[in-house]
């Protein structure tokens, strides 16, 4: 009996409209914006931070458009950078293996190298 009272509560407010005076729109949008799920989206200080740190990037590269390939130069810059790094943690400074080699006495080459052939056969 109550699912049959309760379908036809559904069905009167799904038949009637929802058309409610400027003042009586503007109390059902305040009392709508109120709820909480709403004020857990709203933006922290953080996502404010990010976004204005996105928005001086985006104004430093001329970015009118606010598409991907306004950021295309910085995401470039950026993997080159991180190549150039990798490659320096990987390979090392170069005066500094320079100065390793000069120490343990090994010429270019192999140029300090006094073996003769048959030795090195």
């Amino acid at each position: 009996m109550t699912a049959a009272l309760l379908l036809g509560a559904v069905g009167r407010a799904a038949a009637v409209p929802l058309d409610p005076d400027a003042d009586g729109a503007r109390r059902l949008l305040l009392d709508e914006l109120a709820k909480p799920e709403y004020e857990a989206a709203r933006p922290n200080a953080l996502d404010l931070a990010a976004q204005a740190v996105g928005d001086w990037i985006a104004g430093l590269l001329g970015g009118a458009g606010g598409g991907l390939a306004d950021l295309a130069p910085v995401v470039i810059g950026v993997l080159v950078l991180a190549v150039v790094v990798v490659a320096f943690l990987v390979f090392g400074a170069p005066r500094r293996d320079r100065r390793r080699a000069a120490a343990r006495g090994d010429g270019l080459f192999g140029s300090d190298d006094r073996r003769s052939a048959e030795e090195l056969r």
